[in-house]
């Protein structure tokens, strides 16, 4: 795991720790860590070097705040 996607998630825990279930919580970091691995591949496949495809993967998604709120 890249560290901009494991410094999202915690980030993400931070911010909803105490606010859902621990399930809910571990399903849900789990289920995003998912989805940036896929995203991040998708555009490394486009051409992407690691670096910008992790960035423009997170930022695709939005902000740990804009996650938590949504």
């Amino acid at each position: 795991m890249s560290k901009f996607v494991a410094w999202y998630l915690v980030e993400l825990d931070g911010l909803l720790r105490g606010r859902i279930t621990a399930d809910a919580l571990h399903s849900l970091l789990l289920e995003i860590e998912r989805h940036l691995t896929e995203s991040i591949e998708e555009r490394t496949a486009r051409g992407f070097n690691q670096e910008e495809a992790e960035l423009a993967a997170l930022e695709a998604l939005g902000s740990p705040e804009q996650v938590a709120a949504a």
